[in-house]
């Protein structure tokens, strides 16, 4: 399928979406720059294995095995002996070993990301690019002369969004508003 990113699982970022560089362009549709952005990702976590070190209230994304996808979280605690780190949004500890897989420093949006923002805003482009994650994402029903977003469709949406505005956990949210 085009423009959609694999599963979290299967690919993740080292470096945060908002630092991949790319930006909007003139008239480019949102869906065409998450295209060209996601052929350029490479798999895996923190690169190495490398001993990851959190500070208590740091801001994190966290990799969810519920939403199969990061998102943010907060350091709650970390256990001094162990390493293991408490999240705000996870009831148990994340353990040293599996911190450079499920843990990276909160994904912000770039520069670019944040003047393609402004320029939708101030165009009065909102609308637009909301039609056009909508047309890409939407499904025909036999009969019907508009398309239907299918509760499937979420994850390729909230990549989308996560992409398009340099953040995670849009899957997130959109769960918890279908």
């Amino acid at each position: 399928q085009r423009g959609v990113r694999p599963p979290a699982s299967a690919q993740r970022s080292p470096t945060p979406p908002a630092q991949l560089g790319g930006g909007f362009r003139g008239s480019d549709s949102v869906v065409e720059h998450v295209r060209a952005r996601s052929r350029g990702r490479s798999p895996g976590g923190r690169q190495g294995g490398a001993q990851a070190t959190y500070a208590r209230g740091e801001l994190v994304d966290y990799h969810s095995s519920s939403y199969q996808c990061w998102i943010p979280a907060r350091v709650d605690e970390i256990e001094a002996e162990t390493g293991a780190v408490k999240l705000d949004v996870r009831s148990d500890v994340v353990p040293l070993r599996d911190q450079p897989h499920l843990l990276r420093p909160r994904t912000r949006p770039g520069r670019s990301q944040i003047e393609w923002v402004h320029s939708v805003m101030r165009d009065g482009r909102i609308e637009i690019e909301a039609q056009s994650i909508f047309r890409h994402s939407a499904t025909r029903l036999e009969g019907q002369t508009h398309g239907v977003l299918r509760y499937e469709a979420l994850a390729r949406i909230a990549a989308e969004l996560d992409a398009t505005l340099g953040i995670s956990g849009s899957l997130r949210y959109l769960h918890s508003e279908f």
